[in-house]
């Protein structure tokens, strides 16, 4: 028996414990920790599947030795044994009441549980987030795309060598999850363990080839089994008395029989991104890292991480002799130039001209944008796009001080084959949606005459970390919807070519420092002198790269400030059109064309219900230009391009 035809067995319903919904089941990536204390971890690799009650999952270090050119454990030194002891990884049962899950009963590769607690859960798009009900740590959990499939849920009993009764390994759990897959083995028996006899203990993840339709092991904590087949996919039976599953299978050259429970069998489940969305009031949304400035998903308007950030940001802004403000910032090539004004004491001199202290957060895109929405930060580097279906569709009203620059080139959209534009509805494209990656390749194909067949398309969603190996690795989709440096990756391989950029939409995707108006409006005058401080340090930045004798060792400097290289950052700022002189970035702002533009991502935000399910007009998101203009309802204004920072930069009165 097969594992679908395993799948398709009537399960023994209901489930003991209070099951997980639809929108907890599946695998997901976890993007980041964050502890109460400020400490964040991005760099663990952890994956979560789970099924209706029961789950795994499997956290290694990156800093974990190499399995690479060693036939064995015994190819390891101590020390390196002692590096790989530190994994973690397990499975449980679970049981979730509505708000918080708990989990017990892990067979797990570390002999004490270091997670005791509960979680409390939250789905947003793409996007779980778990935080403690202490407040200790905030968990960041990112959906893995999957084909639909099978939903399996076996609790194995124990594995054992028919021949011989020999059991080698006791509890633990195999999940499928369409796509992924996980197998947890553990010990044989509950003794002292010690050196090489903690990996008798085995928690592995594994994902699905499309084309072979074998799981291949991707991460263990035997990190000798990483690259291996896992051996699910057939030798199953059901045992009609006692409801249990066993499954036959050679390991080694050795038979080995694993007997299972029955958890959870559905033979078809679609693992869909959820589009819930929450209001500001005690709505929990998420924390994400990760190097780029657009969202792989639509975060809802509060963030669980930023609740957290507000509470150290208030013990702090109660001790701080000036007045204290933060700007949340990610990596792009329109945003490096912050983390180099604050390493080059810039942004020092000029908050202390205007008596205020400036911190900068570095975040993923879309955390920061959630951060400011959520008001734990008071400025946020953005694109117009953003500007509008986020903080501007939640009743945050913005104003932005000045324009950072347009994408000219940065976005494109790759095919493979010699395919053309007019080819694209044909293929599978890949792209993360609602971001300006969708936005640009609607606009391409409108521009081709092809708005008819925008409906055809064939969209794929995935994740920023993703795309570029999810396309790589499947010749099946034809295209790719991208930006640098990840569009840098899949071009350097060779296989596509670039169909469309966003050099042929010049000045529609821009980036721009927005601020709460409230911060700016403070009657103490706090905010308008924030405001000065980060027009001031921005335009110095800008004059200094502007500068023919200055340029190359600031652009060294930024580099290193941002942790990209110098051509990386060349290579970007290549296709990057900054506005270096305040003068042309107000009339930039100001001009018609501009207008015209931002009618278009309007457009575009209302037709894809961006601007909120309760706005039945573009309209009811209105913006104001520098010279007063206004589009939409004059009563309705939330985005604010503000003239004053940009006019007192050019007229040197900073």
């Amino acid at each position: 028996m097969t594992l679908r035809e395993v799948a398709a067995l009537p399960a023994p319903y209901p489930i003991a414990a209070p099951a997980a919904p639809d929108w907890l089941i599946g695998c997901f990536r976890r993007r980041s920790i964050t502890f109460f204390g400020g400490q964040c971890d991005r760099s663990t690799e952890v994956y979560w599947l789970q099924t209706r009650g029961i789950c795994a999952d499997i956290r290694v270090s990156p800093e974990r030795p190499r399995a690479r050119g060693r036939a064995s454990l015994d190819d390891f030194t101590e020390s390196e044994i002692a590096l790989l002891a530190q994994a973690e990884g397990g499975a449980a049962r679970t049981e979730w009441d509505g708000a918080s899950m708990r989990w017990s009963s892990w067979q797990a590769f570390q002999i004490h549980d270091k997670w005791p607690e509960t979680g409390c859960l939250r789905r947003i798009g793409d996007c779980m987030i778990e935080f403690a009900p202490n407040d200790a740590y905030v968990e960041d959990w990112r959906l893995q795309p999957s084909s639909p499939g099978p939903v399996v849920g076996l609790q194995l009993i124990e594995e054992r060598v028919p021949e011989t009764g020999k059991v080698t390994h006791r509890g633990g759990a195999l999940i499928v999850c369409g796509d992924h897959a996980a197998l947890v083995r553990g010990r044989p028996c509950a003794t002292q363990i010690l050196g090489r006899e903690l990996f008798s203990c085995e928690a592995s993840y594994a994902v699905r080839d499309p084309a072979s339709g074998d799981f291949t092991i991707a991460l263990s904590t035997n990190p000798l089994r990483e690259g291996q087949i896992l051996s699910i996919h057939d030798g199953f039976e059901l045992d009609h008395e006692t409801q249990q599953v066993r499954q036959r299978i050679v390991e080694n050259g050795e038979l080995r029989e694993r007997i299972f429970t029955i958890d959870t069998l559905e033979p078809q489940h679609h693992f869909r991104r959820q589009r819930q969305r929450c209001r500001l009031d005690g709505c929990r949304g998420g924390y994400a890292a990760g190097p780029c400035r657009r969202r792989p998903m639509r975060l809802a308007a509060f963030s669980a991480t930023g609740l957290l950030l507000l509470t150290l940001a208030s013990c702090a802004r109660t001790e701080a002799p000036k007045p204290t403000f933060t700007l949340a910032w990610s990596v792009y090539v329109g945003y490096d130039p912050y983390p180099y004004m604050q390493r080059t004491g810039i942004l020092k001199k000029w908050a202390d001209k205007y008596n205020v202290d400036i911190q900068f957060r570095r975040l993923d895109y879309a955390a920061s944008i959630d951060a400011f929405v959520a008001k734990t930060v008071d400025a946020c580097a953005m694109t117009n796009m953003e500007a509008l279906d986020m903080p501007a569709a939640a009743g945050v009203d913005t104003t932005v001080l000045f324009i950072d620059d347009f994408s000219n080139g940065n976005d494109m959209i790759l095919a493979r084959g010699g395919s053309r534009l007019q080819d694209i509805p044909k293929e599978k494209i890949l792209l993360i949606e609602e971001t300006v990656s969708h936005y640009l390749l609607e606009r391409a194909m409108a521009l081709h005459g092809m708005e008819s067949q925008i409906p055809r398309l064939s969209l794929i969603n995935t994740t920023d970390v993703d795309i570029a190996a999810a396309f790589l690795n499947d010749p099946s989709i034809g295209a790719a919807v991208t930006w640098k440096p990840m569009a840098g990756q899949i071009e350097a391989s060779g296989k596509v070519q670039r169909i469309f950029d966003s050099s042929q939409i010049p000045g529609e995707i821009i980036d721009v420092l927005a601020v709460r108006t409230e911060v700016l409006n403070r009657p103490d005058q706090s905010g308008d002198r924030f405001a000065k401080a980060l027009t001031g340090a921005w335009y110095e930045v800008m004059s200094r790269m502007a500068s023919a004798s200055a340029r190359e060792e600031v652009l060294q400097k930024m580099a290193e400030a941002s942790q990209d290289t110098l051509a990386a950052l060349k290579s970007q700022l290549a296709t990057t059109q900054l506005f270096f002189d305040p003068p042309a970035a107000l009339t930039f702002a100001n001009s018609s064309d501009t207008k015209q533009k931002m009618q278009l991502v309007r457009t575009f935000c209302f037709r894809h219900k961006l601007l909120g399910d309760h706005n039945q007009s573009m309209d009811d998101v209105a913006i104001q230009y520098p010279d007063k203009t206004v589009q939409g309802r004059p009563d309705r204004v939330r985005l604010r391009l503000e003239e004053k920072y940009m006019l007192a930069a050019a007229n040197r009165q900073l």
